[in-house]
């Protein structure tokens, strides 16, 4: 996951790695493959499962997001990064995220922090999506 300055909010945000399709038809797939690698430096090695397109806020909006689940592999690096990103690589394991949500009051993108207290939980395994 990506801890990231958001200027918006006025703050940094924790979230995932993300990015809008470039081109109409791009696979969700391919657009998780091109952001997990300029955001983190990784590369997917396997997809394993993705959800169904959802609206985040379909009162407001026609924004639209999927996650993919996938096995990664490489280095982690921020040097792919646009020069106006500022974004610290985090990698948690189930401690260190349940820390993470127990003392950030502020700062997550809702998405992630829904992720993240699932992970935690006694029924978060990602094969189970």
């Amino acid at each position: 996951m990506l801890k990231q300055f958001r200027i918006p909010v006025e703050r940094y945000v924790y979230e995932f790695p993300a990015g809008l399709m470039d081109k109409k038809g791009e696979s969700e797939i391919k657009v998780a493959e091109r952001e997990l690698f300029e955001e983190t430096g990784l590369k997917i090695k396997k997809a394993v499962s993705k959800t169904p397109f959802g609206y985040t806020s379909p009162g407001m909006t026609d924004e639209s997001i999927c996650y993919v689940v996938a096995e990664v592999e490489g280095e982690i690096t921020n040097k792919n990064c646009g020069l106006l990103e500022d974004i610290e690589i985090l990698c948690l394991n189930r401690q260190e995220a349940l820390r993470l949500i127990k003392e950030e009051q502020k700062g997550f993108d809702i998405k992630c922090w829904l992720w993240l207290s699932w992970f935690v939980s006694d029924v978060g395994d990602v094969k189970n999506i």
